[in-house]
């Protein structure tokens, strides 16, 4: 309902951007900012996948991202956007990254 939707866009406002942040990832994935932050240093800042710098930002497409296991919901770890993605598009197949390296190489001689 419109007093519903009212009542949250009011609520969000009221809260800052970090309380908006640590809110996102207790609800999608049970952990902390905290945790995140930890789990970012334990990583030396950057995607494991491409060395990219990450940083804990909020919105699509930013920062980085919670590479989680959508069966059982347990976080794996943190990734740049675009590899987060990529294994998406994938389905977390290995065979199919696979085939993905064997076709490059077929196709751009690396």
């Amino acid at each position: 309902s419109e007093y519903v939707a009212a009542y949250w866009k009011k609520y969000y406002a009221s809260m800052s951007e970090d309380q908006r942040i640590d809110r996102h990832y207790r609800l999608k994935y049970k952990i902390t900012r905290e945790e995140v932050e930890r789990r970012l240093k334990k990583q030396k800042g950057v995607c494991p996948c491409c060395g990219t710098e990450l940083e804990v930002l909020f919105g699509a497409g930013k920062g980085l991202v919670v590479d989680h296991c959508h069966t059982t919901r347990k976080v794996r770890y943190l990734l740049c956007y675009t590899f987060n993605i990529g294994l998406g598009h994938a389905k977390d197949n290995i065979q199919t990254l696979k085939n993905m390296i064997k076709y490059l190489r077929k196709h751009y001689g690396r």
